[in-house]
């Protein structure tokens, strides 16, 4: 029995020695490796990279993020401001000389859209560097020290922030109060002291609010664009694009490939401008003078001029000028010469002045009003032509009402006329009869020394005359035979003022 229980029992107690041999043979293996480094073998493998190794290489990989995302944010700031700078160049010209199209930054001989970018990658430089500089410096570490306490990104991101802020706010009292206002503090002007802090402490909420607001936004940009750049594909693509980015601001600083300064570029522009001009016009008769200043063209004609010629000269001018690059404004005038026997001729001619280009009007609506006004020659009148009535200048009281008689012929539709201090009437055939501009002309005739407006209402005012002037004048203006001769329909009134024994006096009535 015992032999066999014995050998009953043998196979069992075999397998457990076998089992137990086993796991101690395995146990045995792992204790006893005969290459303890084994755990730091393979640094590719994040289970057997050592702690402190693999804290670095996350910094490093989180830092250049930071720096990438910096260029790229920075990258894109210069961009926009680049584009104001652009569009906003492109508007003053516009507003100033009325000039348009992509050479119109050269016409003023302004920087040029290719300088522009050119002077903006110049400038990224000192501004990139500040920004890696607050990226490493503040805000890494401070992102590092949150990161290892709590797992939470968005923590991070606002303790990032509050760094920035804090250091901000912390420059900001060092430039205020970096002096000391010691003469104060010494001579005890406390009431003085009180006055300074709250003067530095204004200066220091302007600088906060002005200068921290972008700052912070700036630096909240970099900070997202750094999480959104964390996978590999991504990173590679942001890192190329940043260092391209970091070449071209270097290439830039350095001055290598610099375009052309626009002031050379204009000046070539002008000069070819003037060539073009010039030889355009250079087999039309009559042409005194022809001036390129600039953008803006001068065609001065002769005084012996005649009406076909002013046409053709005219004509060849607004060609000219819509045709070649670098002309906004071609402008065609005659003026007045005493010493020239041309100007004692009857009649004298000037002065006038007409723009060709820009300018709504054809050439054959222009054309009629150059006729016009060298019809005016010899009134010896200014006329300046708008988009409404033109604005007519008499230069004597003695000249007015004959100029007025004659050039409401030649000016049917309406004008206003004046004589600087003493006349203004707006004539607009639709309010003023003939009868009733006559009658105001008689009232000139008759007080030469007087001042009168006609406004668009139309109303008469009469002002500074004598008693005896003002009764004159009623007389003219009661007249039975202008009632009913308003174009309109309704009486026009006048206001005539004088003064008396008993001060001021208006005499106020309807014409007729």
């Amino acid at each position: 029995m015992s032999d066999r229980g014995a050998a009953g029992t043998s196979p069992e107690r075999d397998d457990a020695e076998a089992s137990a041999a086993g796991s101690v043979h395995a146990t045995s293996t792992v204790a006893t490796s005969p290459d303890p480094d084994d755990a730091s073998a393979d640094p590719q493998d994040p289970a057997r990279r050592s702690p402190r190794v693999a804290f670095l290489i996350a910094y490093l990989i989180r830092s250049v993020d930071l720096v990438v995302s910096a260029v790229l944010i920075i990258a894109i700031g210069g961009v926009v401001t680049a584009l104001f700078d652009i569009v906003g160049t492109a508007m003053r010209v516009d507003q100033s000389t009325g000039s348009y199209g992509p050479d119109a930054p050269l016409v003023l001989g302004g920087p040029s859209g290719a300088e522009l970018w050119y002077q903006m990658l110049g400038s990224l430089g000192g501004w990139i560097l500040l920004a890696v500089g607050v990226m490493l410096v503040i805000v890494q570490p401070v992102m590092e020290v949150v990161r290892r306490r709590t797992p939470s990104r968005g923590l991070a991101y606002v303790s990032g922030l509050t760094a920035v802020m804090v250091a901000g706010i912390g420059f900001g009292v060092l430039v205020v109060f970096g002096i000391p206002p010691v003469g104060l503090i010494a001579s005890g002007a406390a009431g003085g002291l009180v006055s300074n802090l709250g003067s530095a402490l204004a200066i220091l909420v302007f600088g906060l609010v002005v200068y921290g607001a972008p700052v912070l936004i700036v630096a909240a940009l970099i900070m997202l664009l750094s999480f959104a750049i964390g996978r590999r594909r991504v990173r590679v693509v942001t890192a190329v694009l940043a260092g391209l980015i970091v070449v071209a601001v270097i290439v830039a600083s350095t001055g290598a490939f610099r375009p052309p300064p626009a002031r050379e570029v204009a000046a070539a522009q002008r000069s070819e401008a003037e060539d073009g001009f010039t030889r355009a016009l250079a087999d039309i008769d009559g042409i005194a003078d022809i001036e390129v200043v600039g953008h803006g063209a001068t065609v001065t004609m002769s005084l012996d001029a005649g009406v076909g010629q002013v046409l053709g000269a005219a004509d060849a001018a607004k060609r000219a000028g819509e045709d070649l690059e670098g002309i906004a404004i071609v402008v065609i005038q005659r003026e007045p010469d005493p010493t020239s026997a041309a100007q004692q001729q009857d009649p004298p001619r000037g002065p006038w002045r007409v723009q060709l280009v820009p300018s709504d009007q054809s050439i054959d609506e222009i054309a009629d009003e150059l006729q016009r006004l060298m019809l005016t020659e010899r009134l010896q009148v200014s006329i300046a032509v708008t988009e409404g009535a033109p604005l007519i200048t008499v230069f004597s009281m003695d000249a007015l009402p004959a100029a007025v008689r004659e050039l409401r012929g030649i000016y049917p539709d309406g004008a206003h006329y004046r004589v600087p201090e003493r006349f203004s009437m707006a004539d607009d055939p639709a309010e003023l009869s003939v009868p009733m501009v006559d009658a105001i002309l008689a009232i000139v005739e008759a007080c030469p020394d007087v001042e009168i407006e006609v406004n668009a209402q139309p109303k008469l005012y009469v002002n500074d005359v004598t008693p005896e002037e003002a009764a004159a004048i009623v007389a003219i203006l009661q007249d039975p035979a202008l009632a009913g001769t308003s174009p309109s329909g309704y009486p026009a009134d006048y206001q005539i003022h004088t003064s008396g024994p008993e001060g001021d006096v208006y005499l106020e009535g309807t014409f007729g």
